[in-house]
């Protein structure tokens, strides 16, 4: 997931789907394990979209969503990802879940992670960068929309 997306990209998925004119967003994060002070190394990423497409997602009952799979990655040596994605359509919800309980107890072996995952529920809104920090830790997490 990266924000640079060449217009090869956004013409390849819109012939996928068959849409022409498609609005796109880009989405990055950046995992930082606030117990160790460095960057989230490896970290498992699950991309998901909403089955239901609305243009005011405010209107949908998100607990009711379905989610179809995009993509499953890792985060590279700097908490990031290092391959760029497709664009995500606009407007739509979707997912980012990152699978921390795997990666709590590869790295932090003495303890147990309290929560196994943090998904984080978003909605995109076409020509717009999302950025999704996760601080992560063996007994919480916090995210924000970045830049």
């Amino acid at each position: 997931i990266n924000a640079e997306y060449g217009s090869r990209t956004t013409r390849s998925l819109s012939s996928r789907v068959g849409v022409r004119n498609l609005q796109t967003a880009s989405l990055s994060v950046h995992v930082l394990d606030t117990t160790l002070g460095q960057p989230g190394r490896d970290m498992q990423l699950l991309l998901e979209k909403a089955n239901v497409c609305a243009t005011d997602p405010s209107k949908v009952d998100p607990l009711q969503l379905t989610y179809s799979e995009l993509a499953r990655v890792r985060t590279d040596d700097n908490g990031r990802l290092a391959a760029p994605l497709e664009p995500l359509e606009a407007p739509h919800t979707y997912r980012v879940t990152f699978m921390t309980g795997e990666y709590c107890a590869r790295v932090h072996t003495a303890q147990r992670c309290f929560y196994p995952l943090a998904s984080v529920l978003f909605n995109v809104e076409p020509d717009e960068h999302y950025h999704i920090p996760l601080l992560v830790s063996p007994f919480g997490y916090s995210t924000y929309r970045g830049n």
